[in-house]
């Protein structure tokens, strides 16, 4: 009998021989892990991590290799000046090639690749290899262009009147920048902090210390000017490096860290990182996710308590390298956009960034010679484009939400969204204003263009829809249900009609309906969630994310290849560390994708890459970088911009199949497993039977490739159970499973008894 349809079939046997009974999968089709495991449909495993399924056959997925050298001229800070937002942009003067824009503090690197060879110089020039040795550097493809900045004399600035003169600077009142100096900064001004511009006129700016003070004119009084030159630079991010103490400047008799007009005030909230290892205190080692507080603030030192206000920690060992001592987390969550012939960078509570795609020339340093401007805040008529987070851009619109209203007479609130003209992103008209349940105990999250010039609004607690976005004049909205919303913005993706996207419950998808008013044969115009999660096979996994919303919002989705890919934080992660893989043309998960320690995925990004710049391909990106998903045969996860160092870690599989009972549920003597296989030279994996009531496994053994072949794997369980399955770990390489059998022989027991007392 063929293997592929393993279930009441019974081997046959002589007189005096037990009765041996096969179950089993011919293939492998999908992953439920919520699902009683004896339950589970032919072809569904119930644990299934770092595999993927195709034709019927499971495999370890391919790995993450790291793409960005970096050519241009960077300096990678953690929390302070890394990758904070990356996307696609299409230069349409050449031919429509694809570049991933990085969003970097204080300039975006622009990166595309013809070549699937080689590697970029370092910042500090050494080349990096293939690997096959060779050395390349491809710098020419990678460039950056800088986010507006000034520098001037120390002189040019007021303690009168608190103003910077600049000759025609092109800053806007709400601007987020950041002060540097060549000599000492003016008083109060500190180093690595974030101020917000007002525009005092044609040459003159000030500073202050919100955006809310800046809207209003209240300028900080400066009581010096200090002395060198002052750059005033725009940055997209506020999280801020507060001080860099080496290890040899903690005092462990003293419980100090002295760090230089280090600017920190007392019950300051700070995170720790570290070149090498962090200080202990009380015999543990200070950790990397704990909030600590600052406490005895002096100009030049000062300690840190486990609470705000509380005593000092007794500082034990200093720890190694140099520690980064970092203020609150950013908040300013930027964005990335293209359209109308330009590129957007958004930043929550500042004026949004535009550049105008200009990839003509370059300059030293691998920079662009146009920059990315502060959008103006005057409107080409009335209304300019608000502060805000995020941005689509659909029907020619620039569309985006935003808790101050256009019209002066609605209260500001977060339920809002606003529609520019067409083909200008600087006019904002009241008509193209959207209440999106106003008043509710709800906030736009994000938005998605849909078919038949509509729009998909998710709120926090509900979904709308906004229909006949070509004329906002009579456009209209509808609520599509108020049962669930979405929690993250970065989740909502789409593949054909279907719209995918997390919510507190769990990953829905919005399936396409049909507008009765519009009779038979008519395209779709509306869209209804289904009543069950798209993610019940995996409840349990979702069950264990962490929903806390400032972490929650992290959570990032892409369809590519057939696929719905979606990061998740862990309960005790506060970055996203797992990636969940829905196929759609098995309409089943498929894995639950882990990475090596400490890589975190902080979104996708689909670009064309190599020879055929015809292909996309699936890129991830965090804060170190950008990486290719999915093509190399082991995870590379410990590179940074700018450097060479490098590690390998072969991805570690692991599948284990549903319950298998031979269609009852009495007890069985299970005998003996197999596993068919295909293996290349250097695959390792083992392979593990269990059985369930009672509980056992068989000790696990190892099958190793010496070459390339199909390898037939059969071993023993002998062990009594009512069903028994079989558990894959792959250690290295990428071997593929074609199908599983056991073989058990029946007793006497009957069926088990249930609920005994």
């Amino acid at each position: 009998m063929a293997f592929s349809q393993y279930g009441e079939w019974q081997r046959s046997t002589g007189r005096l021989d037990d009765p041996i009974n096969i179950d089993g999968d011919g293939g492998f089709i999908g992953l439920d892990s919520y699902t009683e495991p004896s339950s589970l449909k032919k072809g569904f495993v119930k644990t299934s991590e770092n595999m993927r399924f195709d034709g019927g056959k499971a495999s370890t997925r391919k790995g993450i290799e790291f793409k960005t050298g970096s050519g241009v001229a960077h300096t990678y800070y953690p929390e302070y000046d890394e990758v904070f937002a990356a996307s696609l942009i299409t230069n349409a003067s050449d031919n429509d090639v694809d570049w991933v824009i990085l969003a970097m503090r204080t300039k975006a690197i622009l990166w595309n690749r013809n070549s699937e060879l080689g590697e970029l110089l370092c910042e500090d020039g050494a080349s990096l290899t293939t690997e096959d040795d060779s050395f390349l550097a491809l710098n020419s493809n990678e460039v950056a262009t800088q986010y507006y900045f000034i520098t001037q004399a120390s002189s040019t600035w007021s303690t009168s009147t608190e103003k910077v003169t600049s000759s025609s600077h092109k800053f806007q009142t709400g601007d987020a920048v950041e002060v540097s100096t060549t000599g000492a900064l003016p008083t109060p001004i500190k180093a690595r902090t974030i101020y917000y511009v007002i525009d005092s006129g044609t040459n003159d700016i000030q500073l202050a210390t919100t955006l809310a003070l800046a809207k209003a004119g209240t300028a900080i009084n400066v009581s010096n000017v200090g002395s060198g030159d002052h750059t005033i630079q725009s940055v997209v991010s506020n999280a801020a490096i507060t001080a860099l103490v080496a290890s040899g400047a903690v005092d462990t008799s003293a419980n100090t860290f002295t760090q230089t007009a280090h600017g920190f005030t007392d019950n300051d909230g700070v995170y720790l990182d570290s070149t090498g290892t962090l200080p202990t205190a009380s015999g543990n080692v200070l950790s990397k996710t704990t909030k600590y507080y600052v406490v005895n603030s002096a100009a030049n030192t000062f300690k840190l308590s486990e609470l705000s206000g509380g005593s000092a920690m007794g500082i034990t060992d200093a720890g190694s390298g140099t520690h980064t001592i970092r203020s609150a987390a950013d908040t300013m969550k930027p964005s990335i956009l293209q359209g109308n012939n330009k590129v957007l960078i958004f930043r929550n509570g500042a004026r949004p960034l535009e550049w105008d795609g200009n990839f003509t020339s370059s300059v030293t340093g691998g920079l662009t010679d146009s920059v990315f401007y502060p959008k103006t805040t005057t409107g080409t008529s009335v209304h300019a484009c608000p502060e805000t987070g995020w941005g689509v851009f659909f029907r020619n619109r620039l569309i985006v939400p935003t808790a101050d209203t256009l019209d002066s007479g609605v209260v500001n609130n977060s339920q809002t969204i606003v529609m520019s003209d067409i083909l200008d992103d600087n006019e904002f008209v009241v008509d193209g204003e959207f209440y999106v349940n106003k008043g509710m105990a709800d906030y736009v999250v994000g938005a998605i263009p849909y078919q038949e010039d509509q729009l998909i609004v998710f709120n926090r607690r509900s979904i709308h829809m906004v229909t006949g976005i070509r004329n906002t004049s009579t456009a209209a909205q509808a609520e599509v249900t108020r049962q669930f919303g979405c929690v993250s913005r970065k989740s909502i993706a789409q593949s054909g009609p279907n719209t995918y996207f997390l919510s507190d419950n769990g990953i829905y998808s919005l399936e396409p309906g049909v507008d009765p008013a519009k009779g038979d044969a008519i395209a779709i115009s509306k869209v209804a969630p289904f009543t069950v999660p798209l993610s019940r096979p995996i409840n349990d996994v979702i069950g264990e994310v962490n929903f806390e919303r400032e972490v929650i919002e992290r959570a990032s989705a892409i369809c590519h290849n057939n696929r719905y890919y979606i990061s998740l934080p862990m309960q005790s992660d506060t970055e996203c560390t797992i990636v969940l893989v829905y196929d759609f043309l098995l309409d089943a998960w498929v894995s639950k994708d882990t990475f090596p320690a400490d890589f975190i995925i902080d979104g996708f990004v689909e670009s064309s890459f190599g020879a055929d710049m015809g292909q996309r391909r699936l890129f991830v990106y965090n804060d170190k970088g950008l990486w290719l998903y999915e093509e190399s045969q082991q995870d590379e996860s410990t590179r940074i911009i700018g450097t060479d160092t490098t590690e390998q870690t072969p991805i570690a599989g692991k599948l284990i199949t549903r319950n298998y009972t031979l269609s009852n549920i009495g007890v069985k003597r299970f005998m003996t497993g197999q596993v068919a296989s295909d293996v290349s030279s250097g695959d390792v994996f083992t392979l593990i039977g269990h059985t369930s009531d009672p509980d056992t496994s068989t000790e696990a053994i190892t099958i190793t490739g010496t070459s390339d072949e199909g390898v037939l794997t059969r071993f023993g369980i002998r062990n009594r159970g009512y069903a028994a399955s079989v558990e894959i770990n792959v250690t290295s390489g990428r071997p593929t499973f074609k199908h599983v059998v056991v073989e058990s022989a029946s007793l006497t027991l009957g069926a088990r008894a249930e609920g005994i007392e």
